[in-house]
C-alpha cells in the first residue's frame, strides 16, 4: 500500500501518522499518475483526487472532489482500508 500524490511531502507525512498506517509515499509532482486516472482540470487548477487501488490492480474507491475541504475525511479512507483487509500499523 502507497501513496501517490503531489502534495508536499510534510503533509502527506502527516496524513499517514494521523491515520497510522505503514506507508510509503511516492511524489507525482508532474501529475502523471493523476492524468491516468483522468482527474479534471479547472480554470483555477487540479482538484484532489483520491484513488485507493487494491493488490491487484483493480480501483476500489475514487473521489474527486471540489476543493480541499470536501475531500474524503481519514474515517471515510479507514473504513475503505478496513473493506480492503488493509491492516493498521503496528
Amino acid at each position: 500500500m502507497f501513496i501517490i500524490s503531489s502534495d508536499p511531502r510534510d503533509a502527506l507525512k502527516a496524513m499517514r501518522s494521523d491515520l497510522g498506517l505503514d506507508l510509503t509515499i511516492v511524489p507525482d509532482f508532474h501529475d502523471q499518475f493523476a492524468t491516468t486516472f483522468s482527474r479534471p482540470e479547472s480554470s483555477s487548477g487540479t482538484k484532489p483526487m483520491v484513488v485507493i487501488i487494491d493488490r491487484h490492480g483493480l480501483v476500489r474507491f475514487k473521489s474527486i472532489a471540489k476543493n480541499d475541504a470536501a475531500r474524503p475525511t481519514s474515517a471515510q479512507l479507514l473504513a475503505v482500508l478496513k473493506e480492503l483487509n488493509v491492516p493498521p500499523r503496528r
